[in-house]
């Protein structure tokens, strides 16, 4: 075939263009042969000093027909000093920095056209990076970033970016290696792979391209690889792009040195993993979509002080749909397997989860810039929650257990699911949030992280639903031992509890229905059961419970309401104490604190560094919340103990309470409508058979709930009143050994704010009543008072405040009753100290007025007391009570039966003692209010009939009747009483005490009557009879020996027969004024005067009560005594016929001091009569006289005497000084002289001698005088005697005359 032939222009054109194509050919092959010689030597040397290193290339190859360039061997030299020898040619990859094994780039001819690098592809393979971090934090690399900082040229303001096209970059096989010298850790990164689709900044309408750009970027990191790669558009309109991200299995254990070392939490291990793929789109606004899943396992987490926080066996969570920019977050299943969450305590109460999160915290920023508010909330939601085999552990170092050790508690098999959770809330039923939950609580261990979960019996679960219009949750608590709570409990109650808690809870939440008003927020509780409580203090049980249940309560936070439900206890035993302080055993029970307080009201410290808020004012009234509505449905309590000690009184008091049992039903905070309520229980003290009460009534709360109100029918029987007689033992003196009390009938309590008022109505029983002596040691106590029955029919009592108290007794009966009455050493008898203020008072007390009194056979006068005025007014200051609050007491008819009294006199020695038997009668009804009288003021009291009988010693009868009112003020009485046959030999201790004799025989009767009259003057008659009372011999060693047979003799008659009346009269309003010892002392004085004072006492029984018998009155010098005292002779004559029994010595006196002239005087009269006789015998006159005797002449009638007057006396005057043999006056002649008859008279009485023999014998003859004129009066001079005689008294203020005593006396 002929080749073609050229055109002309061809045939011309072509050895140019085989010229040029040979000079291009030269040029190409000399710039793929020479040009990498040439840039070998300059890349090393530019690079070199642009980087302070050295920089060596193996090799440089240029392809100039398709611009692609290699370099192979591209290492960067460590430091000097790094120990290795970077001054090789060809260094090994440990002396190298960095080393590239191969560098690719395939430029496009477009670069001349676009005047800037355009490459097609940039391909790195196997670089090979080594780090080194020294212990100062830099790395070895620190020299080339300062290197290229000082020869950087800064940038022009605002200049554009470099011109340039990158496409299809792509590193492959790279490694990384860094040496951490401050953490001690070398890691490292393998299989880098790294694919960037293009870099470029020529301009969209320049470099559009229409593919797929798909990144990848992949390695291993410390063996855990890593993957990620995506899809994108980024020139379309919607720049639509995919990616995903792969992690597997990373542990970040090498990584955890790098984290700042003041975390308040830190990890100690975890392995990550994850498979994300996001997507992103313009249509038109911007979407981020994620999905995928994120994975962790063996995840643990130490505090600020590296304890155990938490421990992950895995996690996973699933993202179904996550879009941040629409703010939506829907995610899958998220899933905790085995956690394990440790909280503590410290000593000084920090949580370690609360440091953590202050630690955490910063300071907020955004304060003064805050975000906007969103325009739309996060939709959120939860395909399902699963938490399986968790565990919470609580470990307490504030708290300590018995041992001392932190508390320990754990939460284990907690399970935890939810599902269907959205936010916001879901409105549809069938999409409600689910919840469920289980798990067992039990002790925790000290093993930490590792330790093995101990086997716990205590399980909780729950369950629940959530609406936007309602949430409800139910959770319920099984066997919950108290011991896990005991340290807890340690702190405010120092013995230990223990028992079995369980119970079910259910909560339910509606929201508000309007604006302002709060959500309803109801708690119910179902069932709560506590068993098997235990208080204990070591081995010994305070209380117990056998049982608590609660049924069916449930509390409305919104309506401020509490249903308390049914509320059951079951065998509750707790037995009350009281210390002698005061103090009951619960306070001992609690904790105090520092403050002295208890634990319970300690007040919370404020936290160092902060000042206290100010405690909030209270709401004013107009703000106060509405007060807590309560109501209490049913409360049983069965089979129930309740034991009371106390230590308080002297004495300690001990009860029991068993077979308790009540029942309360429709209590409420209202009040208005009464609850029922019964109850029953035994009450016992000590050995005693325990007694009953019972009770069906009501109770009300009042309908401000401070008003209660009680009324019922109570029906207690026998229950120990004797048991509370400690309370009394500081005001009465005796001991309350044993007293049944009994009750039937209805009570009535009601109390508001003026304060209680009470109303009884029923019967009353003491039974076997028993009451001792509490005398001091060491005396031993004696019985004082019991009986069998004190019935009380009809009570009513009513007290109010404001009121006058109201007792009503319809009737009433004392049967098999004693009473020991004595009169003690201090003479006070002891009923009358029954009361210790009445036995202080009585010994403040002055001693009682003495009263007068007549004795007589007859009617007397009856003697007033020495005080007889009314009482004396109050002292100034003294509160008196207001009348019209004074009791209203009405009491029926009373009946007694066989009664004793035994009465014992211990103020004598030999002591006495007697017994009233047999005392049986009857008290008719009285009243503490007397009559209205027509004039306004109150009339005589109510009496009441009283007739009482009985026997004394058992001999006597005796015999009370009248009428009284011992309510009365004063007493009101109108009684008689008859004692008749009275044996007196037991009295002889009475009669040895103050007379030395005891009793040989003789009986007394006695009739008394007494009346007090409303104006408290009494008026007392006593009759006393002793029939044949004769004395003995005098006792050896009494305390007096008196001459009681003279006072017997004296006061007996004939029949011997002492018959003695005692009248009294006072006034009871005088306080001075005592009964009893005026008696007592009527008849002391009676016996001291019959001894002492006979013929006083006799004169009394005579009628002569101002007649004294014991002395006979004489002329004075003579024998001679006046009519006067002739009828006093008479009078004792009669006496002595009457009291057969008695003498009467009679003992004359005279006085020479006092007599000397009347006797001188009288002895002259007689011998003016002698000189007469002897002249004229026949004017002798007769021997005796009706007025005294004749036989001496000293004794000579005054009336004949008498008869010398005149001249007659002056002519026997004057004969008888003739005669007279004495020395004589005379004259000058030596004659006697004649004198006046004064003269001669006052001469013959210096002759008459008048000395003490001259008074004896005088004295004599007036005992004489006396004997005889009774012995006229027929009086034997058997029973006369004739006594010496007596001497005058000294000089006195009342004149001496001169007398005859007489003294009566026995045979």
């Amino acid at each position: 075939m002929t080749s073609p032939t050229l055109p002309a222009w061809g045939q011309r054109l072509a050895p140019t263009l085989a010229k040029t194509a040979g000079g291009l050919g030269l040029l190409l092959l000399l710039a793929w042969q020479g040009l990498p010689l040439v840039l070998k030597p300059q890349v090393e040397q530019q690079a070199s000093k642009a980087l302070g290193r050295q920089v060596t290339v193996e090799g440089i190859a240029f392809t100039p027909w398709t611009l692609e360039l290699e370099v192979r061997g591209l290492r960067i030299a460590k430091a000097s000093g790094s120990g290795q020898t970077p001054d090789t040619d060809k260094a090994s990859d440990s002396a190298s920095q960095l080393s590239i094994q191969r560098l690719y780039a395939n430029a496009e001819l477009a670069s001349l056209f676009k005047l800037a690098p355009v490459v097609d592809a940039v391909r790195v393979e196997h670089p090979v990076l080594s780090l080194t971090r020294r212990e100062d934090g830099q790395l070895d690399v620190q020299d080339i970033l300062d290197h290229l900082a000082a020869n950087a040229t800064p940038p022009e303001p605002n200049a554009p970016p470099p011109r340039l096209a990158i496409h299809n970059i792509e590193l492959v096989d790279g490694e990384v290696t860094l040496d951490d010298a401050t953490a001690r850790q070398q890691h490292q990164v393998r299989a880098l792979h790294l694919s960037i689709p293009f870099i470029h900044t020529l301009g969209q309408g320049e470099a559009v391209r229409e593919v797929r750009v798909e990144p990848k970027l992949a390695f291993s990191l410390n063996g855990s690889p890593f993957e990620t790669q995506a899809s994108t558009q980024p020139f379309s309109d919607s720049l639509r792009t995919e990616a995903t991200l792969a992690i597997r299995d990373v542990n970040l254990t090498p990584y955890l040195a790098y984290l700042p070392p003041n975390l308040p939490v830190r990890p100690t291990q975890a392995t990550l993993g994850a498979e994300l793929k996001v997507a992103f789109a313009q249509t038109p606004q911007p979407s981020v979509k994620l999905t995928g899943h994120l994975s962790a396992s063996n995840l643990a987490l130490t505090d600020a002080r590296q304890q155990p926080l938490l421990q992950l066996a895995s996690a996973r969570i699933e993202l179904a749909d996550v879009r941040p920019l629409e703010r939506v977050a829907l995610l899958g299943d998220i899933t905790l397997d085995a956690p394990h969450l440790s909280l503590a305590r410290d000593a000084q109460g920090q949580l370690n989860i609360a440091s953590a999160s202050s630690k955490t915290a910063t300071t907020d920023t955004s304060k003064n810039n805050p975000p906007p508010a969103p325009d739309t909330a996060w939709t959120l939601g939860v395909a399902q929650f699963k938490l399986n085999q968790g565990r919470v552990d609580w470990r307490d170092a504030l708290v300590r257990n018995a041992r001392q050790q932190p508390t320990q508690l754990a939460l284990t098999d907690l399970n935890l699911q939810a599902s269907q959770l959205h936010l916001p809330l879901p409105t549809d039923a069938s999409q409600a949030i689910a919840l469920d939950i289980s798990a067992r609580i039990g002790q925790g261990s000290n093993g930490g992280a590792t330790a093995a979960a101990t086997p716990h019996t205590t399980r909780l679960s729950g369950q629940g639903t959530v609406l936007a219009s309602e949430a409800q949750a139910t959770l319920e608590l099984q066997d919950l031992g108290l011991e896990l709570l005991a340290p807890y409990l340690q702190a405010h109650l120092k013995p230990s509890l223990s028992g079995q808690l369980g119970m079910q809870t259910k909560l339910t939440w509606k929201p508000a229905a309007t604006a302002g008003q709060a959500d309803d927020i109801t708690l119910a509780l179902p069932q709560l059961k506590l068993s098997q409580l235990r208080l204990l203090e070591g081995k010994t049980e305070l209380a117990s419970l056998q049982a608590l249940d609660i049924a069916d309560a449930s509390l409305n936070l919104r309506e401020r309401s509490a249903n308390l439900g049914r509320i059951t206890l079951t065998r509750p035993n707790l037995p009350v104490q009281r210390a002698a302080d005061g103090q009951l055993m619960f306070s001992q029970w609690l904790v105090a604190d520092s403050t002295g307080g208890t634990a319970t009201s300690s007040a919370q410290p404020a936290t160092p560094g902060h000042t206290a808020k100010p405690a909030a004012r209270p709401a004013s009234a107009s703000t106060t919340a509405p007060a807590w509505r309560w109501n209490l449905p049913e409360l049983n309590i069965v089979d129930g103990q309740i034991g009371w000690r106390d230590a308080v009184p002297a004495e300690t008091v001990t009860l029991q309470a068993s077979a308790f049992k009540l029942s309360l039903q429709g209590l409420n905070s209202g009040g208005i409508q009464p609850a029922s309520l019964t109850t029953s229980l035994r009450l016992g003290a000590g050995s005693t058979e325990p007694g009953s009460l019972s009770w069906r009534g009501t109770v009300a709360l009042g309908a401000d709930g401070q008003s209660p109100q009680v009324r019922g029918q109570l029906d207690a029987r026998r229950l120990p009143a004797h048991a509370l007689a400690p309370y009394g033992a500081d005001q009465l003196n005796l001991a309350l050994l044993r007293a049944d009390a009994s009750y039937l009938g209805s009570v009535a309590l009601q109390t508001n704010a003026a304060g209680p008022s009470v109303q009884l109505a029923g019967d009353v029983t003491l039974e076997d009543f028993r009451a001792h002596t509490t005398p001091a040691a060491p005396a031993r106590p004696e019985e004082l008072l019991n009986w069998k029955t004190l019935n009380l029919k009809g009570l009513d009592v009513k007290l109010a405040p404001a009121t006058a108290p109201q007792i009503t007794v319809a009737s009433g009966a004392l049967s098999d009753f004693f009473a020991r009455v004595i009169i003690q050493e201090t003479g006070r008898i002891n009923l009358q100290d029954i009361s210790k203020q009445a036995a202080a008072d009585a010994a403040k007390t002055a001693p009682p007025a003495v009263a007068t009194t007549t004795v007589a056979s007859g009617p007397a006068t009856p003697a007033t007391p020495a005080s007889t005025a009314a009482s004396a007014p109050p002292p100034a200051g003294a509160v008196t009570a207001d009348p019209a609050l004074a009791p209203r007491i009405r009491i029926g008819p009373f009946s007694l039966v066989n009664g004793t009294v035994d009465f014992a006199d211990r103020f004598i020695r030999p002591n006495y003692r007697a017994n009233l038997t047999d005392l049986t009668g009857r008290l008719g009804g009285f009243s503490s209010e007397g009559a209205q009288a027509t004039n306004g003021e109150t009339a005589a009291p109510q009496m009441a009939d009283l007739e009482l009988r009985g026997r004394a010693e058992g001999t006597a009868s005796l015999q009370i009747t009248g009428k009284l009112n011992p309510l009365a003020t004063p007493l009101a009485l109108d009684i008689e009483g008859r004692v008749r046959d009275l044996e007196l030999p037991p009295l002889s201790p009475y009669t040895i005490k103050y007379t030395g004799h005891g009793i040989e025989r003789g009986k007394l009767s006695l009739d008394v009557a007494y009346t007090v009259l409303p104006n408290g003057q009494l008026t007392a008659r006593n009759q006393l009879t002793l029939n044949q009372l004769t004395f003995g011999e005098p006792v050896a060693g009494a305390p007096a020996s008196l001459p009681v047979k003279l006072a017997t003799a004296l006061l007996a008659d004939r029949h011997g027969v002492i018959d003695l009346n005692l009248p009294i009269s006072g006034s009871l309003n005088d306080p001075e004024f005592k009964l009893a010892p005026i008696v007592f002392k009527i008849i002391g004085n009676i016996i001291v005067k019959a001894i002492t004072s006979p013929f006083s006492l006799l004169t009394g029984m005579l009628g002569g009560a101002d007649t004294d018998l014991s002395q006979v009155a004489f002329v004075p010098g003579t024998t001679r005594f006046d009519p006067a005292s002739a009828a006093k002779l008479e009078r004792v004559a009669k006496a002595l016929t009457d009291k057969p029994g008695l003498t009467l010595t009679v003992v004359g006196t005279a006085s020479l001091e006092a007599e000397r002239n009347a006797y001188q005087r009288e002895r002259l009269n007689a011998q003016l009569l002698a000189e007469r006789q002897r002249s004229q015998p026949a004017a002798a006159t007769p021997a005796t006289a009706t007025t005294g005797t004749a036989a001496d002449p000293a004794s000579a009638p005054a009336a004949t005497a008498e008869q010398l007057t005149g001249p007659e006396r002056v002519r026997w005057l004057t004969a008888l000084y003739k005669r007279t043999d004495m020395p004589k006056p005379r004259n000058a002649l030596g004659l006697a002289k004649d004198l006046e008859p004064d003269d001669m008279e006052a001469l013959l009485l210096t002759q008459i001698t008048a000395n003490t023999d001259s008074m004896q014998t005088l004295a004599t003859q007036r005992a004489v005088a006396v004997r005889d004129h009774l012995a006229r009066l027929n009086i034997p001079l058997s029973r006369l005697f004739l006594g010496a005689p007596g001497t005058p008294p000294a000089k006195g203020d009342t004149p001496w005359q001169p007398s005859a005593e007489l003294k009566l006396g026995m045979p």
